[in-house]
């Protein structure tokens, strides 16, 4: 096999059709705005001095995001509203492909601002957008498809094969990798029953969720399906043409899935953002057939382009190319090195504590959790009887903190609620009673005689009867 063959093989498995970037960027900005939407609803609560975790608790908890947020600057609810507006803009004009580059740079400042600002209502799928927020900074996202795009003489590329286009691909690949090596060594996941008992976390399912738990036998199907999917995740790269079309799709449905059976906040939509760009050529002149044909005219022509090849116009673009390489293979680089000191390869160097296994994408791997619960508070004044203050949606009690909700997912006011309150039970004291503060405040009782309970239920998943239950209180806190 000549160079030539084996570097046509690597250009038609690694390079990614303009098409596709321009679908990853819209794909992108929607993210942006569901997130931003999520979180707009809880401003006050999740941002704000007044709200559970105040600058200076943050300033203690975490002293380097303190000081890294933009968002830190004012506890004000007010400068929330505006740093929010000006992230809702860049993700619009990321959406229409609006100075695209410029708008992933804004982008990403604030959405990592914003995290710092309350890491306890992060999960796995904030730090992936961070992630391909990041490279789409070095990517063409406005070659195709865009505002950007509209009069330039300059032909646009068919396909670009660059270390920032390639770095998502590898970045997904080496997630789907990690978490298929972790199902193997998962006992519920090897037995059929660990779709069961993630669908068996009632806070969990939400939408068309508690429908679908209804059918054990498709969900035991669902986890032989995804496992093997999975394990050959391989072939979005090795195939080609339609059958690696079909397999990306594949994929892009079971995320879809995901989305409207778990409560899993933007992860599936920017997991399904990132497996846009393994679709192949094919696939997009398949969607063009079907644009208006004076649209595919004005189509500029497609032909391959590597980056590497490209003759450098200006400095500029020059040191963009090196920097969007660098990035691109320090993320890589520090992904693979996060998953396999997850999966116990690599020895992960002290680093405060943290421990890989419970940071990395797992996606419910090895084992899903075996217990899901709630959390209720109640006010209670020297002189008088104590009355419920979370959720705020609670109308109706038996007089105790058992009171169980209606439905379970019900508990939690937000997907937000839901991240905080997770493992608040085991957290530091001072995050359990900054959360008990700040329901002190909210119900009026800031500064009066009067102290809040936090009481945990917790349930155990029972795959065959009804799952067991128990009640503890969490903390104590005097609004004095």
């Amino acid at each position: 096999m000549d160079a030539e063959t084996v570097r046509d093989a690597v250009r038609r498995r690694l390079a990614v059709d303009t098409r596709a970037v321009a679908v990853f960027r819209v794909t992108l900005g929607l993210s942006l705005l569901a997130d931003l939407s999520m979180r707009a609803r809880g401003l006050g609560v999740f941002y704000t001095d007044a709200g559970v975790l105040p600058r200076d608790v943050l300033a203690q908890l975490f002293p380097s995001l303190a000081r890294l947020s933009l968002h830190g600057l004012s506890g004000a609810v007010w400068v929330q509203i505006v740093l929010v507006s000006v992230s809702a803009v860049s993700a619009l004009a990321l959406l229409v492909g609006l100075r695209s580059r410029t708008a992933a740079s804004v982008a990403l400042v604030l959405h990592v601002s914003m995290y710092a600002r309350n890491p306890f209502v992060l999960n796995g799928g904030d730090t992936m957008l961070a992630v391909l927020l990041l490279l789409s900074v070095f990517t063409p996202l406005g070659a195709r498809w865009s505002v950007d795009a509209v009069g330039r003489d300059d032909e646009a590329p068919g396909s670009v094969l660059s270390a920032p286009t390639v770095a998502p691909l590898l970045f997904i690949l080496v997630i789907y990798s990690s978490n298929a090596v972790l199902r193997y060594r998962g006992e519920p996941w090897m037995s059929g029953e660990a779709v069961r008992r993630v669908f068996g976390l009632e806070t969990v399912t939400v939408l068309a969720g508690p429908y679908l738990a209804q059918f054990p036998f498709v969900l035991e199907a669902v986890n032989w399906v995804w496992v093997a999917m999975l394990t050959v995740s391989f072939l979005l790269v090795a195939l080609t043409g339609w059958l690696r079309a079909a397999f990306a799709l594949s994929f892009i449905v079971a995320h879809t899935v995901m989305a409207l059976t778990l409560r899993l906040g933007v992860f599936p939509v920017v997991v399904i953002s990132a497996l846009v760009l393994f679709l192949p050529p094919v696939f997009w002149d398949r969607v063009e057939k079907q644009l208006p044909s004076d649209g595919v005219a004005s189509l500029p022509p497609r032909r391959l382009h590597a980056v590497s090849r490209v003759r450098t116009v200006t400095s500029g673009s020059l040191l963009r190319v090196r920097a969007g390489t660098v990035v691109a293979v320090t993320v890589v680089s520090a992904v693979l090195f996060w998953q396999g000191a997850a999966l116990g390869y690599v020895d992960a160097p002290d680093a405060g504590g943290v421990d890989p296994g419970e940071y990395a994408w797992k996606m419910y791997s090895p084992t899903p959790e075996g217990t899901y619960g709630w959390y209720t508070a109640s006010v209670e004044p020297a002189d008088g009887d104590g009355t419920y203050v979370f959720p705020d949606t609670v109308a109706e009690t038996d007089g105790s903190v058992r009171y169980a909700p209606r439905r379970t997912a019900d508990a939690y006011p937000s997907t937000l609620w839901y991240r905080y309150l997770n493992g608040i039970d085991d957290a530091s004291e001072m995050r359990q009673h900054a959360f008990a503060d700040s329901l002190c405040r909210s119900s009026g009782k800031g500064h009066g005689d009067a102290d809040v309970e936090v009481w945990h239920t917790e349930r155990e998943v029972v795959l065959n009867g009804a799952d067991e239950e128990r009640s503890y209180r969490v903390v104590r806190h005097d609004c004095g």
